[in-house]
């Protein structure tokens, strides 16, 4: 067995699906609906009109064009093609047609679009917002971390053509706090699908589920 799925990983990857699968279950049964209600009533008693000029817009944020933009320049500029713009660029078109593929096989509707602060269409479960940003972003955690302890070596899937060291972020300090912050949008990015009303919390809990699965996998791949 590839040491890189060994049976620790397999476990977590299993685990994972299994409690996301458990969570489409309730969902599609209609005993998540009490769940729901009570999270989504909670999560609606703190809009204020402050709290939604800087939630409306960090929401949209979480939007195709914003990670596209960034794999495009990581690709385009030769120093970062290899080191953060080729893994970044699978995991966010992975992570894309996981989503998509789920949201037309559970087909859930998204919450009465009188409660929605911002456009949104399209099927509720799972949150692609929510997915795409805790594997995305997590993954560039990994990326900086992996490259902060080996000084900057090449990924092990370049192993047959070493690529030079690449640049990274060589102050802990500093590494640390890009990724405090990167884990801050991640849960923000969750929790405002629920405030702006276009999601159900179980679509964003379903979501951060099944994203420790494909975090392990992409990890596997690459680092």
């Amino acid at each position: 067995m590839d040491r890189k799925f060994d049976k620790k990983r397999i476990i977590k990857i299993i685990v994972s699906v299994a409690v996301f699968a458990v969570i489409a279950w309730l969902m599609m049964s209609g005993r998540l609906e009490g769940f729901d209600l009570a999270v989504q009533k909670f999560f609606f008693s703190f809009r204020r009109d402050w709290l939604t000029t800087i939630l409306v817009p960090f929401s949209y944020s979480g939007n195709w064009p914003l990670p596209a933009v960034i794999c495009a320049v990581l690709l385009i500029v030769p120093k970062t093609r290899l080191s953060f713009g080729l893994p970044m660029s699978v995991t966010c078109l992975s992570c894309v047609g996981i989503y998509q593929a789920l949201k037309y096989s559970f087909k859930r509707p998204r919450p009465n679009v009188s409660l929605h602060l911002l456009i949104q269409d399209g099927y509720s479960f799972p949150s692609g917002h929510s997915l795409t940003s805790l594997v995305a972003w997590t993954m560039l955690i990994l990326l900086f971390a992996y490259y902060y302890r080996t000084g900057g070596a090449s990924l092990p899937i370049y192993k047959k053509h070493p690529q030079p060291a690449q640049a990274y972020i060589r102050d802990n300090g500093k590494r640390r706090l890009v990724s405090g912050l990167l884990i801050a949008y991640i849960v923000l990015m969750g929790l405002s699908r629920i405030y702006v009303g276009v999601h159900w919390p179980s679509d964003v809990f379903g979501s951060w589920v099944l994203g420790i699965a494909v975090i392990e996998i992409m990890q596997a791949i690459w680092l």
